[in-house]
Order: structure tokens, then C-alpha cells, then sequence
């Protein structure tokens, strides 16, 4: 399910929090009897193909303990700081576009929120899988 629904590639265009979020709700939509973090960090490596995935292969093996490091590499490597930082600085400095109504400017500042939800920014459940800044 992991390889058809949902594979990142690791191009320019390829949204690397959207990935994590689709993975996510994959993983939760299937119930173990082995605990959930052991689950994602098995089955991430399905959901990763092309250049992403010889990067995640070329990783020294048991090198990434827990579902929190995987996620936090993953971003780093394909959300890096300076990418962070400029939509960070999108969002804290926000306004409304002479041209747009209230809710119009709202959506798009929601958008803005949703993707880049490992920043601390928090927008109900999207928000929830990692809230740590990176700097």
C-alpha cells in the first residue's frame, strides 16, 4: 500500500512534508501487533524510491533508532534550513494582497501553515507528527 500510494522521490517538485503526512495516515490506517515506531521505520524505506531511496540505502544500517531521527534526516535532507527559513519568515511576516478578501488571504496563510508543519507552526493534526524547530 506504502509503494502505491504514496513514494517520494527526492525531485525538486516532490513535497517532502506531504510525503511524510501520507505515509503517516498509511501507517495509521493498519493495526500491529509490533509497536507503531517499529512499523514506520520498516516500512519507510517502501515508501522511498529513485534518488531518495539510494540515499536512505547508502545509510550506515541500524544507524537511525527511532521514528523522530528518520523524520527529522528525511527533512533536513529535503527541506533544508534555508528553504525553513525563508517560508518561516513568509509566515511571521504575512499580509492580506490588495486584491484578496479576508478569507481568500486566511486559506492561503493555512496553506503557508500546512506546509511546513515541522517548524512549530501549529494547524490542527497535520501539525502533530513532528513539532520541533530547525534552524
Amino acid at each position: 500500500m506504502v509503494q502505491i500510494i504514496s513514494q517520494f522521490g527526492g525531485l525538486p517538485n516532490d513535497d517532502p512534508n506531504e510525503h511524510i503526512i501520507s505515509f503517516l495516515e498509511i501507517c495509521d490506517t493498519q493495526k500491529h501487533n509490533d509497536p507503531m515506531e517499529m512499523v514506520r521505520l520498516i516500512l519507510f524505506s517502501f515508501s522511498l524510491k529513485d534518488k531518495a531511496k539510494m540515499l536512505f540505502n547508502s545509510l550506515p544500517k541500524d544507524s537511525i533508532a527511532t521514528w523522530e531521527k528518520m523524520a527529522y534526516e528525511f527533512l533536513t535532507k529535503y527541506f533544508p534550513p534555508s528553504k525553513a527559513a525563508k517560508l518561516r519568515g513568509d509566515i511571521t511576516n504575512f499580509y492580506q494582497f490588495s486584491n484578496e478578501n479576508i478569507y481568500e488571504a486566511w486559506e492561503r496563510y493555512k496553506g503557508m501553515l500546512m506546509n511546513v508543519p515541522h517548524l512549530g507552526f501549529l494547524l490542527g493534526w497535520r501539525s502533530n507528527f513532528l513539532q520541533w524547530p530547525i534552524t
